[in-house]
């Protein structure tokens, strides 16, 4: 069941790219995007896996995913990954980057058996995949309802500049303050005394 609130059929429906959507966590979260309304695009390296994903996920809920094998270590296969979601939804709503592994070289790997390629593996489909497919999805055209780029998000370095507070009108005139050129010599209420006293002493 799919609470009102959470549903994307729309107008518009959104769409939405799963990568690693071929089974686990991936397919699940895709075929709940569909029940949701959703088009979804799956994403991973082996085809066949895919089309099976895409057959139960189309069961399930009478959507038709589109399929699109992907080496998400690839900056070049994941900008392909959205120019062709582009090409046939004409939008892109959700990019959800799930492809992730662990030791992929069997489960239970001590780090002293790791390899560098072991080591390079899971940075490029944990941290890289991440990056790529997210520059890919904000640079599309149909991130933004008008199909054009979005506007860059302000720049937080640049405040904008503050208004001074109103006083209320019944609040008494700002007191004037004076200020020394020395912080050393002593407030005038207190040289003016010391004046006073050096007169007086100077008196026959």
């Amino acid at each position: 069941m799919v609470l009102e609130a959470l549903r994307l059929d729309g107008p518009p429906r959104r769409v939405a790219i799963i990568t690693g959507g071929s089974r686990g966590l991936g397919k699940a979260m895709a075929t709940a995007l569909a029940l949701a309304g959703a088009e979804v695009v799956l994403a991973s390296r082996t085809k066949s896996q895919l089309e099976a994903a895409a057959a139960e996920i189309r069961s399930a809920s009478g959507r038709e995913p589109l399929i699109v094998p992907t080496n998400v270590q690839s900056s070049a296969e994941c900008d392909a990954l959205v120019t062709q979601t582009l090409e046939r939804f004409g939008r892109l709503d959700i990019m959800l980057n799930n492809a992730g592994i662990g030791d992929s070289r069997g489960a239970g790997a001590r780090i002293w058996d790791l390899s560098d390629a072991d080591w390079q593996d899971g940075i490029e489909v944990n941290l890289h995949s991440t990056f790529y497919c997210s520059r890919a999805a904000a640079r599309g055209p149909a991130t933004s309802p008008a199909g054009s780029a979005p506007p860059a998000p302000p720049d937080p370095r640049q405040r904008a500049p503050r208004s001074p507070t109103p006083l209320p009108a019944d609040a008494p005139p700002p007191r004037a303050e004076h200020h020394r050129s020395d912080p050393r010599s002593p407030p005038p209420s207190r040289a003016r005394a010391a004046q006073e006293r050096a007169r007086t002493d100077q008196r026959p």
